[in-house]
């Protein structure tokens, strides 16, 4: 049977979602390439923070500045960060389907400090998600999650935000503090 070339493109460019039903035309699902991710890979090392940025969402509309996440590389493989799921470990290779990402080292780290957080980072797995953006309750949202592990360091960097009454710190305000060098970063 064949079919129209006018039918095999537009199949082509459309996605469908099962849950909840939805169709997309012509989607960018993740701009980065397996080249980027290569490189991105062999420049981590246990103990980085690695950011990213998904272009289209709207949690990205919501969050100043222009990295949305941060996790901390707590093997060669693998990144600890807190989602909606709560504090959960990851295959870099997973963190990797964003549109946008970057690695940043501590200018003046030394292995105990991440020897530290990454111990504790492993210490908070299962922990929920904190959805009140409150550094006195047991639950931890993304930069919160790495300012605990490293001992407090990002503490100067917490801003007030438009989220409720209380001072927050932003993937942007950790990435822009001067304290880390930006190894890589890739932008589409």
């Amino acid at each position: 049977m064949a079919l129209p070339k006018w039918l095999l493109l537009l199949s082509a460019n459309i996605h469908v979602s099962k849950y909840p039903m939805w169709i997309q035309y012509k989607p960018s699902l993740h701009k980065t390439t397996g080249a980027d991710i290569q490189k991105f890979i062999s420049t981590v090392k246990v103990g980085d923070l690695v950011f990213r940025r998904h272009d289209g969402y709207l949690n990205t509309y919501f969050t100043p500045g222009f990295w949305g996440h941060v996790g901390i590389v707590v093997s060669p493989s693998e990144v600890i960060h807190a989602i909606e799921k709560g504090v959960v470990k990851e295959l870099l290779l997973d963190f990797c389907r964003t549109d946008h990402m970057c690695v940043a080292r501590f200018k003046k780290a030394n292995s105990e400090n991440i020897q530290y957080a990454v111990s504790t980072a492993n210490t908070l797995l299962g922990l929920d998600y904190d959805y009140e953006f409150e550094t006195t309750n047991s639950a931890y949202y993304c930069t919160e999650l790495i300012d605990f592990c490293y001992k407090n360091v990002f503490a100067p960097y917490y801003t007030k935000q438009a989220i409720g009454s209380q001072k927050v710190l932003l993937p942007s305000d950790i990435a822009d503090c001067g304290l880390l060098d930006i190894l890589l970063d890739i932008r589409k």
